[in-house]
């Protein structure tokens, strides 16, 4: 089953928000090559230039389970540069 989700993370200091776009495109890059991947994509609120938004979707949840343990994913997070504020499950009605 399709696992679909939104997250909401927020830079924890200011002065690295230049290094976390690179970190999230590069995290972005390196996901979307993963088998599991549908569609991960990171968007950056226009009000709120220190949020962002991450749609990912991967064909199940082992997938995503995977992804959450692989180097690029691990290595991601081990920058500590953001917080997850909410992380969204979706149910597609179609």
């Amino acid at each position: 089953m399709m696992t679909t989700k939104i997250a909401t993370l927020t830079l924890k200091k200011s002065d690295k928000l230049a290094f976390l776009i690179e970190q999230l495109k590069e995290l972005q890059k390196q996901t979307r090559k993963e088998p599991g991947c549908v569609s991960f994509t990171f968007y950056q609120q226009e009000q709120q230039l220190d949020t962002f938004i991450l749609y990912e979707q991967f064909k199940d949840q082992a997938s995503l389970d995977t992804h959450l343990g692989l180097p690029h994913t691990q290595a991601f997070f081990s920058h500590r540069l953001v917080s997850v504020s909410q992380i969204t499950p979706l149910i597609a009605l179609i």
